[in-house]
């Protein structure tokens, strides 16, 4: 091979490497729980022995995401007992509920609600008629997805789907969500698969508005509605 050829043969490589070891061979673990603290062991795959990651403590922030190559394995141990309450191998972009939450109560009563759902109400409707620039003619829209990226989606649901779920968490005064009476669920995603998609996103959206450019705030992850959940209109 001639210099600049071997030079750009070699560049090639190591970018297909790269590629490889960041896009093939490596996924993202996530651990949630809403039972007691636990710890996130690696386990060596010769020995057995555990290596502790991280602290895994009760609720949504406490969530511990990982980085790990495809066949490594995991235990996550109750902190107070020293009880195992799961193993788990590195297979695929994953969230493994260790404890799940429980179903959220309220102690007001229904009367009690349908006041503070028309008080919300009222207080969006407000909001809405403050707005003084607008981008598109109806504020929302509807289109196809990239088939990629709905492949994307649809492969991370059906990865994650029968184990993922979890209601979430809302604050005792939020009427966004009919939370009380019928609550949603919640699978959330990976960050690599939050850039992934808010990539893929970003300019379709930004060529509906006008092609005018914008940053990623967030993008939580894949609610599940159930049946009688309800969700207020509202200004973001």
């Amino acid at each position: 091979l001639e210099a600049g050829d071997h030079s750009r043969a070699h560049a090639a490589e190591k970018e297909l490497d790269e590629w490889y070891d960041r896009d093939c061979s490596a996924v993202e673990l996530g651990f949630i729980t809403y039972g007691n603290a636990a710890n996130v062991y690696w386990v060596h795959p010769r020995s057995g022995e555990r290596h502790m990651q991280r602290r895994l403590i009760p609720g949504d922030e406490g969530t511990v995401w990982l980085t790990a190559g495809l066949g490594h394995r995991f235990v996550v141990v109750e902190e107070a007992s020293g009880e195992t309450l799961g193993e788990y191998e590195a297979t695929h972009d994953a969230i493994h509920t260790i404890v799940a939450a429980p179903r959220p109560i309220s102690k007001r009563s229904a009367e009690q609600w349908k006041r503070t759902e028309d008080d919300l109400r009222k207080f969006e409707q407000n909001r809405a008629n403050r707005v003084k620039r607008t981008w598109t003619k109806r504020g929302y829209d509807r289109a196809p997805l990239p088939p990629a990226l709905f492949a994307d989606i649809a492969t991370y649901w059906y990865n994650n789907a029968a184990t993922c779920l979890v209601y979430e968490e809302w604050g005792a005064d939020s009427a966004h969500v009919n939370w009380w009476s019928a609550p949603p669920e919640m699978c959330y995603l990976p960050f690599g698969l939050k850039r992934r998609w808010h990539d893929a996103l970003r300019p379709l959206v930004e060529a509906w508005i006008g092609d005018v450019e914008l940053e990623d705030t967030d993008l939580y992850g894949l609610r599940r509605y159930t049946r009688g959940s309800t969700l207020m209109p509202h200004v973001d």
